[in-house]
């Protein structure tokens, strides 16, 4: 889930002032390996501390979901 949201906030699917800023990657998209060593990079210091807290928070999200989807498929 955490490199759902990178990808996310990186591509500028998801944009808020809450939410990482990224630069460059302004290129078409060709393949997900060239866009993987693509340019891209946050804005500023604060962007990083950002991605870190809601890469956070998709991992405990993802997380919960797995644990209540595996106790409603035991019972």
């Amino acid at each position: 889930m955490a490199v759902i949201a990178t990808i996310m906030f990186s591509t500028s699917a998801i944009e808020a002032a809450m939410f990482p800023e990224f630069i460059g990657g302004d290129k078409p998209f060709e393949n997900i390996k060239s866009s993987l060593r693509g340019d891209v990079t946050l804005k500023s210091n604060s962007d990083f501390y950002k991605l870190i807290l809601w890469c956070f928070i998709a991992g405990l999200s993802d997380n919960f979901v797995y644990q209540k989807l595996s106790a409603w498929l035991t019972k």
